[in-house]
Order: structure tokens, then sequence, then C-alpha cells
């Protein structure tokens, strides 16, 4: 394998004074985003688009395949004199401020104390899967991800630590332009930029690459997945599994030749999605990743220690049961970076992976894991699931507007559809009475709009990944929109049958006026209710109960330890429970220190449980 040798590239060190880090602290200031309304219409209709776009010229323009035509590097953190060497991981950062900031500013801490342990800033920071929301592009990494966690760590050094980035499917909804650009163009800034020539695997030394910074993280990598090796016989591997579909032909390349370095060694793997908890109900899924490792490790697939994923916004972690079987024995789902909360109390117990990954066996024994721990836990899931109510109207005001729009005109079109009365459309309208309509051409406007709600339903119902059922999403999306219908035409008829003494032509206004508004409430709530109900019940729209509530606290991390003593690997999972709100500048912080600080109660992280050790492999 060709290497490249270490270079004396670094810049001078970046000291903020007094007046830069108030320009900068301005800047950053000026462009604090709040959560991503994901209930909002034009938000689900934009990301809907991007998303059909990206998957589908995904499939015939993948960039993944254009990659091979960047250099193949993996990064060397080695060092057979090192100590315990320490990583952090995070995943689903880049959607509120608040949120995203407070944890790039634990992370940021040279020291944690957790547990009544001591411990390290990671040399080395993982991201594991969209690191910004709601879709990629040059803005939103600006001002959802690299501004917040440049505030957090706003001095870049030759010494500052690294970083290394998994794509996950938000990343991909520009097709992956923006994160290439953020993430993965620190080689073009090397003097002697390597040759171009796909194949060969070149080793970078880590501190080498000190040109390309996200926040105060020297960037290093050259493609959008990456092999690193650690001190202490362990490896990283981090793959870009875009939307689910395959592996490419340039990234199992690439790991082949990876998988030749690791010998005897141990594998912590990064993937952007948890297949294993979607494995009941998206088989492909886990088989991917099954048939990754299987196709690049071959008879070693022991190799794979660890499995690290985020996609769901929170923590949890499912231990195998059986040491003797071949499957990692650990598999941690921390997705707890920024994003909205998502549900625990619905994870399940027991996994039965019935495949193995050892490619020799014919017939491979089932891999059974115990959820050990989750967080949060299951009671506060529930309490919080139950904010939905107030959520929708006060954090989702389009939803609601868009909602007393549709019950406004579906009144009006059921309206033109009664039983003709003396005194004009106004007078209607007082008379309105659903018994009264007439099954006749004028109906029609009022029934095309009432399928096209339905519908509009049926299309946002989505029954949870580990137990997709098309008959539970058509029944929970058609049961959604005709009771929407039905209050509709209820709050015409109370509203109708109300006195009211006005002025000609001012009846009608009015009461389109007073339905858009009740409707609009009302419909929020009924919104709120069938989340509730269809998650519980149902399994059907699990994902935005949670998001529609934008939860900005109950926030969560990795610290990782490589033990120089043992050889172990001790994962610290890490909470930060209760988000700050409001911000003031840290005016006596110096150059290095964060540009932001709680303006009330200090930020405080705990140990969401005590540290889990992961043996290295023997023999």
């Amino acid at each position: 394998m060709d290497d490249v040798e270490p270079r004396a590239i670094a810049p001078e060190d970046q000291e903020l004074g007094a007046t830069d880090r108030q320009k900068h602290w301005a800047r950053v200031d000026a462009r604090r985003r709040p959560p991503v309304q994901w209930l909002s219409p034009q938000e689900l209709a934009r990301t809907g688009i991007r998303a059909g776009q990206a998957t589908m010229f995904g499939e015939f323009a993948d960039k993944r395949e254009v990659e091979a035509g960047l250099p193949a590097e993996y990064y060397d953190f080695s060092d057979a004199n090192a100590d315990d060497f320490w990583l952090d991981y995070v995943a689903d950062i880049g959607d509120g401020f608040n949120a995203t900031y407070a944890v790039a500013n634990q992370l940021a801490q040279p020291q944690l104390t957790l547990g009544g342990q001591t411990t390290q800033r990671g040399k080395l920071l993982v991201l594991g899967g969209d690191e910004v929301y709601p879709v990629g592009s040059a803005k939103n990494y600006t001002d959802r991800t690299t501004g917040p966690f440049g505030a957090a760590l706003p001095q870049r050094s030759p010494d500052s630590p690294a970083v290394l980035a998994v794509p996950g499917n938000h990343d991909w909804y520009d097709g992956l332009s923006a994160f290439l650009r953020v993430f993965c163009q620190s080689w073009l800034m090397d003097p002697r930029p390597p040759g171009l020539q796909p194949g060969a695997l070149r080793c970078v030394p880590a501190a080498s690459r000190t040109r390309e910074f996200m926040g105060g993280w020297r960037s290093l990598q050259s493609r959008s997945y990456f092999a690193a090796k650690l001190p202490h016989n362990w490896w990283l591997w981090g793959i870009d599994i875009q939307f689910d579909t395959f592996i490419d032909a340039p990234q199992l390349s690439y790991f082949l030749d990876a998988a030749k370095l690791v010998g005897d060694g141990n594998i912590i793997l990064c993937t952007a999605k948890p297949s294993w908890v979607d494995a009941a109900g998206e088989p492909e899924s886990y088989d991917i990743l099954r048939w990754f490792v299987r196709r690049t490790l071959g008879d070693h697939t022991d190799a794979v220690r660890l499995i690290l994923s985020g996609d769901t916004h929170h923590y949890a972690r499912y231990e195998l049961t059986d040491e003797a079987v071949d499957a990692p024995h650990q598999l941690i789902t921390c997705g707890g970076g920024g994003a909205y909360l998502s549900a625990t109390h619905q994870l399940p117990d027991t996994l039965s992976l019935t495949e193995g990954f050892r490619s020799a066996d014919d017939d491979p024994p089932p891999a059974t894991y115990q959820r050990i721990s989750r967080y949060p836990d299951a009671d506060d899931s529930k309490k919080l699931a139950r904010r939905q109510f107030g959520a929708i109207p006060h954090r989702n005001s389009r939803f609601s507007m868009l909602a007393g729009a549709l019950y406004a005109l579906f009144v009006l079109l059921a309206t033109v559809a009664q039983q003709p009365v003396a005194g004009g459309f106004s007078a209607r309208l007082q008379a309105f009475d659903v018994t009264q309509t007439r099954w006749a051409p004028p109906l029609l406007p009022a029934v095309l709009l009432a399928i096209l709600i339905v519908a509009g339903m049926v299309g946002l119902a989505k029954p949870a990944r580990s137990k997709p059922n098309r008959g539970r999403k058509i029944a929970a999306g058609v049961l959604h929109g005709l009771a929407h219908l039905v209050l509709a035409l209820a709050i015409g008829t109370l509203i109708a049958a109300m006195p009211a003494d006005l002025p000609d032509g001012w009846y009608g206004p009015l009461f389109t006026l007073v339905i858009a508004i009740v409707g609009g409430i009302a419909g929020s709530f009924l919104a709120a209710l069938y989340l509730l109900l269809a998650s519980g019940l149902a399994r059907v729209n699990t994902n935005e109960l949670y998001a529609g509530m934008q939860l900005e606290d109950r926030k969560s991390f990795l610290r990782l330890r490589v033990s120089a003593a043992t050889r172990e690997l001790f994962v610290y999972p890490v909470k930060v429970d209760d988000v700050p709100r409001r911000w003031k500048f840290n005016a006596d912080g110096g150059p290095a220190d964060a540009l932001f600080a709680p303006d009330g109660e200090p930020l405080r992280s705990e140990l969401i449980e005590d540290a889990i050790p992961v043996q290295p492999r023997t023999g």
C-alpha cells in the first residue's frame, strides 16, 4: 500500500482575540436556527420532493461511483507507545441551534467528569449520519452544523481534534454534494496532492491534515466512507449505505483492501441506520449490512466487535446473549446529537437475527440480542408523547393554518350543495345542515376535496419500520381523513346554528373566518390525538409523533476509550437531560473557549449507564 508522508502543512494557530470572538459570535448568533417544523406542509412537501429526487437520481447517477476517482485513503491514529486513546461519537446533529450547540459544547470540553471518572475529549470525533436537517445544502451546513460546532470550539490549530463523518439519508437529499464539500476535500490542500489513480489504498497520518475544518475539528476524509487505524490494534470503519440500496463496487473494493490491513485487529463499524432493529420488517436492510461484513472479512467476521448507528434519535443498547455466536457483541444506537427525540417505549426487548455473519457456515446459529438499556426510559418516553396536544398548534402553526383553510373550504363547498333557500348564499350558510345536502353535480367539488384529504392522510400514514403493513397504513389514513371531514362538518353545523345579526355581505366572510380559526385549532388537536393513538395501537406514525413536538431535551452522545493496558474498548454513553433555551456571549472566555454560555444554569452531562467494556477478540 502506498503511504502519504507526513508533511509540515500546519497553519499558524488561529488565536481568537476579544474582537474576533465578538465578530464570530455575532455572525453565528445571527444564523441561529429553530428546530425544523416537520409537520409544516411546506416542509413536508419540500423534503418529500428532495427525497424522491435523491432516490431517483441515486439509482442512475450514484455519487459513490464517482468517488472512485478520488484518493483511496485510510487514516492512521496509531502509535505503539500511545496512552489510552479517546474518541467521540455523535449522530443526527444540525437541527435546531439549542440542542446541536449544547451537545457540541460538551463534546468540545477538554475534560468531562462522568460517573466519578475524568474523561478526555476525543482526538477523533465521529459523526454517525444525518449531519444536517432538513436537507443537505451549503447554507444548512453553515447555519445548522459548522456554525454551532465552530462556536463550541472556535480555535483551529494543528493539534485540533479530527473529524470523520458517515452520511445519512438527509445528507443524501441533495445528492451528497454539500456533504462532500464540507467533509471530503481536505486532501486538495496537500502540497503535493496524491494521484487520482483508483485502487491503491494510501496511508495518511492523521496529523498531516490541518487545513480544512468542520468548526474546530480537522477534516480528513476524501470519500463518504472511511477506515481509520486506531492504537492498540483497533480499527474504525464507516460505511456509506446511501438509501439502504447496496454497497457500491468502489466502496467494496476499498474495504476489501482495508480488511487486508486489519490482521488480528478489532473493528468498530459505523453505519447510518440501525438495521438490526428493522430486521423484522425490513430484512433487506440487515441483509445488506451482514453481506458487507461477510464479503469483506470472509471467515474473520468476528473482528467486528461493536456496531454504532444513529438515525433514530435516542440511545438504545442491545447485547449478544451467547458469546459463542459469531456476531458483534454490542449493537448501539445513539442518535441524540440534536434532532427531535424518538420514542423508546416501543423498542423490542429482544432481537433474533436468524443469520449469522460468518460465510463459512451453511446454517449459522441465530444471534439473539437482549436490550440492556435505553434513554430516555420507557416511562419518560410515554410521558413525553402526551405533550403532543400542545405541540402541534404551538410549534407547527403552518399545519394548523392549512387544517383551518381546508376545513373552511370543505364546508363552503358542502354549502353549495345544500338545498336552495331564499336569501342567497349567506342564507344558505346560516341554514347549513348536512341532512339537506343534494347528491347532485354541485356536490362534486366537495367530494373531490374529501377524496384529496383522505388520500393525503393515507400518504402521511407510515407504519413503524420494524412492522410495515400496508393494510394498517391504509386503514389508519382513511380513518384519520374521515375524522377530519366529520369534524369539519360538525364545526360548520354548530357555527351555523349560532345566532348572528349581521349586515348583508358580512355573514359569509365571518362564517368562513370562524370556521378556519376553530377548524385549525380543532384539527390540530385531532391530529395530535390520531398520532398518539395510531403510534400506540397500530404502530403507525411513531416517528411523526415526536417529530412534531421538536423536543430539544434528552440529548446523547458516546465517548469511547481504547485502553493501553488491556486493549479493551470502553463505551461511555453520555446524556444531556436539559438543553438551555437562552444563551449569552462568553466574553470572558479564552481563545479556545466556547462563544456561547447558558444564560442560567450551566450545562450538565451524566452517564446513561456505566462504561460498557467491549473485549477484543482472542486467538
